[in-house]
């Protein structure tokens, strides 16, 4: 099965050398958005894809990779970079990792003509689902209506991901003609409260169900579960929130 992701997405650069390495708890590091530093990351620099970095807020944190924990000491408007400490220790990898910012409520990808262009490579390359982030009713009809466009009957599936409080509003007017939802519950907890996120995620279960439409709720617990952390992660409580 072909499945093609839509949206946005904050990511870390490459590491100077082509190896992993540890970033300790405790310590302090810099966080930069300087293309120079794209491929140069290392235990003391961190290139990160986000154009308002330097408008962050003393202690806001960021997470890399659901891993990593970090929390902003300073920002240096001068030079561009904000001094994070290590909330919780974890190794950088060379791979591009997945950063969230709490508090950060990003654009979603715009149904405009890039937006249209990934919709296009999906119907040529013959892509069976998209899990596309969305916000809005319109944009969610707009990228359904040019899946079916051209009188044709396409048979790509569209999945709403629901990682925020704006798609978590609109879920029952995405039930009218998605095909799929996906709960996003680690994206999802850092945009609400944790209370919020475990009520959520039932309630958007019970509603998935009374509309006959498929779930998935997308976890990472098994992998986070052998993991040695100091606490405990909004998924990770919902999980046993359920099982009780």
């Amino acid at each position: 099965m072909n499945l093609f992701s839509l949206a946005p997405t904050l990511m870390t650069g490459a590491l100077r050398a082509n190896e992993e390495c540890y970033l300790q708890f405790g310590q302090s590091i810099k966080i930069t958005n300087n293309t120079d530093f794209m491929e140069q990351c290392d235990a003391d620099w961190i290139y990160i894809n986000y154009p308002k970095l330097i408008e962050l807020d003393q202690h806001q944190v960021i997470f890399i990779d659901d891993r990593i924990k970090l929390a902003v000491e300073k920002v240096n408007m001068s030079e561009a970079f904000v001094s994070c400490q290590i909330l919780k220790g974890g190794f950088l990898t060379n791979h591009y990792m997945d950063v969230l910012i709490s508090g950060v409520k990003l654009n979603f990808p715009p149904v405009d003509k890039k937006f249209i262009d990934f919709l296009e490579f999906a119907k040529r390359n013959h892509v069976d689902m998209i899990f596309a982030s969305i916000n809005d009713q319109f944009a969610f009809e707009t990228i359904k209506c040019h899946l079916k466009s051209e009188g044709q009957e396409n048979n790509i599936a569209l999945v709403a991901k629901i990682e925020t409080q704006a798609g978590y509003d609109n879920l029952e007017k995405f039930l009218e003609h998605a095909d799929g939802i996906l709960i996003s519950r680690y994206k999802l907890g850092l945009n609400v409260s944790t209370e919020m996120a475990i009520a959520a995620q039932k309630c958007m279960i019970a509603k998935c169900l009374k509309a006959g439409v498929p779930s998935i709720v997308l976890s990472n617990m098994l992998k986070k579960m052998s993991e040695s952390v100091d606490e405990p992660s909004s998924a990770e409580i919902s999980d046993i929130f359920n099982a009780t």
